[in-house]
């Protein structure tokens, strides 16, 4: 059974991501861990200790590719789920097709499309930025019992949407500069 998150954060939609967002990183963190006891408990079953430095350093290097490997595939689908929730999809859509027709010479067709992601767009802009806030505020909350490292990941993760929402901004006066 699949769920479709709503295009607008609202209530639990909010709650979700942030909690996909957490769960995204402490898993990562969590395979960081099982990475490295994984490098380390194949060569225990072989052998107590390692005298071979090209095998400590092969030992060294794959749990450091594996770490790597598992926080870019989490990375991304984080990345996907806010593609998904903030709708990104329908504006590139739009845009798309808004490019179609202006290479069709249909410039009335490419204009409709373009005042969609534009519409779009500004939803988009006011929901990241109301997420960015709201996950900062979240981390600079004294009365939850967060640690250090939470907190900086979640201002990180406030910040960031704070930021994309102002390149997102940037990009839709661009194209509101097309219209006119």
């Amino acid at each position: 059974m699949s769920t479709k998150i709503p295009q607008t954060i609202e209530g639990t939609s909010m709650m979700l991501l942030l909690l996909g967002a957490i769960g995204l990183l402490l898993t990562s963190i969590g395979m960081t861990g099982d990475a490295v006891e994984a490098s380390s408990s194949t060569s225990s079953t072989t052998d107590s200790t390692i005298q071979d430095p090209g095998e400590i350093s092969a030992m060294m290097t794959q749990a450091s590719e594996d770490i790597q490997n598992e926080l870019t595939s989490q990375g991304d689908k984080l990345k996907n789920q806010l593609v998904s929730t903030f709708g990104f999809n329908e504006i590139q859509s739009q845009l798309s097709l808004g490019y179609q027709f202006a290479f069709a010479g249909n410039t009335s067709g490419a204009i409709s499309h373009v005042e969609s992601a534009d519409e779009a767009l500004e939803k988009t802009i006011a929901s990241v930025f109301r997420t960015g806030e709201e996950v900062t505020m979240i981390s600079q909350n004294n009365s939850l019992a967060l640690d250090n490292g939470t907190r900086q990941i979640l201002a990180a993760v406030g910040s960031g949407l704070t930021d994309l929402g102002g390149e997102i901004r940037d990009q839709r006066n661009n194209l509101i500069g097309m219209l006119q």
